[in-house]
């Protein structure tokens, strides 16, 4: 069951990834994918492959507290850094002509890079997708904002935990939703004036008890936070429980109908999941 539910993951995650492909798509980078699926599903512990998607964490620092992130909680005993960016420039050399995307996150919050338009740049030259995720919550000049959109990425993933403060701030500990608010709607207004198609403005939503099914859910819930009213995706596994940090997710994530349940004496199951809202240019669905 755990495998199925893994595949079916990695089936979903490549179906959201078709338009980043078909706009970056070379022959190498098609052949480079399906030989990494093939020893996927083969389970092959060497591989020929190099990986699809780069994920590199610009940096390490969080200025939020979400108590079921490492970085958060402070579990991460390492000094906080930023990559300089000729060594990231390195990475994209060794990695751009098989690699079709490149994610600008992992457990840091990207926008505390200074010049992080510099690294978006340094994606676009290599003709790679340009991804990044980002808790907004921190006031960010608009000379910033229209830098990021005018390097292009293609997606701004934008972590929003509920339409009121209150809920929202139950896990993003230490987050303004008015700050984010604001800095989501003048991202917006700087991609509008670009008459720009990009990037997507990606709503990303953890699934919690504290969130209501409007949360949750939708419609009306997206204008509250800058975004047109649009059908929320099915939740998909995200990250297990496990450790340090089981106890606050017991205590934190939401069962219902659209999440899979916990499995009585087995393993710890794939929560919280995910929830997405997207808009496109002038407020359109934008899809997956």
């Amino acid at each position: 069951m755990a495998t199925n539910l893994a595949r079916r993951t990695r089936l979903a995650r490549l179906s959201e990834n078709l338009a980043m492909l078909g706009r970056y798509a070379t022959a190498a980078r098609l052949s480079n994918l399906a030989l990494n699926e093939w020893e996927y599903r083969r389970g092959q512990t060497v591989l020929r492959s190099l990986p699809p998607t780069l994920t590199v964490d610009v940096t390490n620092a969080c200025q939020l507290a979400c108590p079921l992130c490492a970085t958060g909680r402070g579990d991460v005993d390492r000094p906080t850094r930023t990559m300089p960016l000729a060594r990231f420039e390195d990475l994209l050399r060794q990695a751009h002509e098989r690699a079709f995307q490149v994610h600008l996150y992992s457990w840091g919050e990207p926008t505390l890079v200074p010049n992080l338009a510099d690294y978006v740049a340094a994606v676009r030259r290599r003709r790679l997708g340009c991804v990044f995720s980002t808790n907004l919550s921190r006031p960010l000049k608009d000379r910033k904002i229209r830098d990021l959109v005018a390097a292009g990425p293609d997606r701004i993933v934008v972590s929003i935990d509920g339409i009121t403060p209150e809920t929202h701030a139950q896990y993003r500990v230490g987050s303004d939703l008015a700050v984010v608010r604001d800095n989501l709607a003048r991202f917006r207004s700087a991609r509008e004036a670009r008459r720009a198609a990009h990037p997507m403005l990606v709503w990303q939503m953890l699934a919690f008890r504290a969130q209501s099914a409007r949360d949750r859910h939708g419609g009306k819930a997206a204008s509250c936070v800058g975004l047109r009213p649009l059908r929320a995706r099915n939740p998909e596994p995200a990250f297990r429980r496990h450790g340090r940090v089981r106890h606050t997710a017991r205590s934190m994530v939401r069962d219902g109908p659209e999440l899979p349940p916990r499995r009585p004496g087995g393993r710890e199951g794939q929560h919280p999941g995910f929830v997405f809202l997207a808009v496109a240019r002038g407020g359109r669905r934008a899809g997956r």
